[in-house]
């Protein structure tokens, strides 16, 4: 195959930053070239709620010089991203449109959950002995501009992902405001009381019936890099580090200011001011979990971008399942609700039986499927909080929740499935989000209102089913050797939606069993 040319931009909430990598299926993913260009567009963010028109002007000045630079490379292949300071803008519509007239650039707003998915196939692509090391228990820790993720691995899948709302550049923001007389010793027990309260608050709900101890702490985000490279004068060709070795770091950090801090580790003043954060946000979560040791791989979003649209495109293969996390966290979010999933599960089964046998007539991809497969999974949470309202509670819950690697879209997609499987399909409530969204939502509904029919008594009577197109039929095969004369007779009525929507009637039939002489 020949060599294929990619370049990943990250506009970030402290710089934007360009990397043009080079993908080739014998030798992977390589770094060719790195850009980075300073710009606070964090501080605005965050401090005033959007970004002003000069900074708008500077990103589109260095996004138009990264622009000649993809022209020069010949490169026609790229991801713009934007993460939590474009994403907390209120005027953040106006500032991409104004990129896109301006460069010809088109960048995507990143969700929460998005973003950390991108640093976690960063890490599997990177780190050869990912599978290995997450069999037992891990724990990824991103340290953000805006935002902590911390994510749960264990046996080999995402257990639990939560983000914090603490981050680098938030802490800053507040050291910066601090008296000129107040010391170093204060502006620790400063950061430590807002670090505090979300950590206990993370310990408290998610921690606090967890038995297996995490292993190992991964350690990424915005000053990880630095602090690889201070590790590696000493360990040169690992990504682990000891917590001892962690803890030098930490105290160099605290015994100098920003100033003198920048000179020693050779990194610009505004990345030591994000440092002290930094470290102790690790600090904290270190003595929270007992991790026995560190790992620090050195990722960055462009490298998670890279990984994916390699993947996405079958340029390289990774021996993980990411699909399996993203199954795997949402069971976790269905535990939390008290999901009845024995019935989800022979959902699933029925469901993805029926997806599968009507390929010609639903024309959805893999990707609807995954969807499918996840409205399953949360098909009853809403009942935790009202049996009578479970539909809109169902709705609510999922578009209040990050579920990692799932776009905003696809998350309203999937809480629409759960929704409309409760109630009767509307058309008109859904026109805001376009005949193709609201079509896939139909689509989906009627698949699953005829697997919900198939369990109706919550017995799991029907195991596998056998699913044929014939006619104007679709005909359901089971072998069970149960009664099935409740699901007969009630598949009628949900039917109907299903054949407005496909045009064939499902049924259900009994495979006759030949006794044997």
């Amino acid at each position: 195959m020949a060599v294929k040319l990619f370049a990943a931009i990250d506009v970030g909430s402290h710089d934007v930053e360009m990397c043009i990598y080079q993908i080739a299926s014998k030798s992977g993913i390589k770094l060719v070239d790195r850009l980075k260009q300073s710009i606070a567009v964090g501080h605005e963010s965050y401090t005033k709620g959007r970004i002003s028109y000069e900074y708008i002007g500077d990103l589109c000045r260095i996004i138009a010089g990264y622009a000649q630079i993809m022209k020069q490379y010949n490169i026609t292949d790229y991801k713009a991203y934007g993460t939590s300071a474009l994403r907390e803008a209120v005027n953040r519509e106006i500032v991409l449109d104004q990129i896109r007239i301006r460069t010809g650039i088109d960048v995507t707003v990143l969700n929460n959950a998005e973003q950390r998915f991108l640093c976690y196939k960063a890490i599997a692509a990177k780190q050869p002995d990912f599978s290995e090391v997450i069999k037992k228990g891990t724990m990824i820790v991103e340290v953000g501009s805006g935002r902590t993720q911390l994510s749960i691995f264990d046996e080999g899948q995402l257990q639990v992902t939560q983000s914090l709302k603490i981050g680098a550049l938030r802490a800053k923001e507040i050291l910066l405001q601090m008296r000129p007389d107040e010391t170093q010793e204060h502006a620790k027990l400063m950061i430590e009381e807002i670090v505090d309260r979300d950590i206990q608050s993370y310990k408290r709900l998610f921690m606090k019936d967890r038995k297996n101890t995490t292993v190992t702490l991964i350690m990424t985000g915005i000053c990880a890099p630095f602090i690889r490279k201070r590790a590696m004068q000493k360990m040169p060709h690992s990504s682990f580090m000891t917590i001892e070795e962690f803890n030098a770091i930490y105290n160099e950090v605290l015994s100098y200011t920003a100033f003198d801090l920048s000179k020693r580790m050779d990194i610009s003043i505004d990345y030591a001011y994000l440092m002290l954060p930094s470290v102790m946000i690790y600090k904290k979560i270190i003595a929270l979990t007992g991790a026995e040791r560190l790992m620090v791989p050195g990722v960055t979003l462009a490298d998670g971008m890279v990984s994916e649209y390699a993947l996405q495109n079958k340029l390289v293969r990774f021996d993980h399942d990411f699909n399996a996390d993203i199954i795997s966290a949402v069971r976790s979010i269905a535990g939390r609700y008290r999901s009845n999933q024995k019935h989800a599960r022979s959902l699933e089964t029925l469901s993805l039986a029926i997806f599968d046998s009507m390929k010609k007539l639903h024309g959805l991809t893999r990707r609807e499927r995954l969807l499918l497969q996840l409205s399953c999974v949360l098909h009853d949470i809403g009942k935790f909080v009202s049996m009578s309202d479970q539909a809109d509670c169902s709705y609510y819950i999922i578009m209040s929740t990050e579920i990692i690697g799932l776009s905003t879209a696809e998350r309203r997609t999937l809480a629409n499935v759960v929704k409309y499987y409760h109630e009767d399909f509307d058309y008109e409530v859904l026109q805001d989000e376009g005949v193709e969204r609201r079509n896939v939502v139909a689509k989906l509904v009627a698949i699953l209102k005829v697997a919900g029919v198939l369990d109706r008594s919550h017995k799991q009577k029907i195991g596998t089913i056998r699913c044929d197109i014939k006619d104007d039929k679709l005909v359901i095969t089971s072998d069970t050797p149960n009664d099935l004369t409740l699901e007969q007779l009630m598949l009628p009525s949900r039917a109907e939606f299903f054949e407005e929507v496909y045009g064939i009637r499902p049924v259900l039939r009994k495979k006759r069993v030949t006794a044997k002489n």
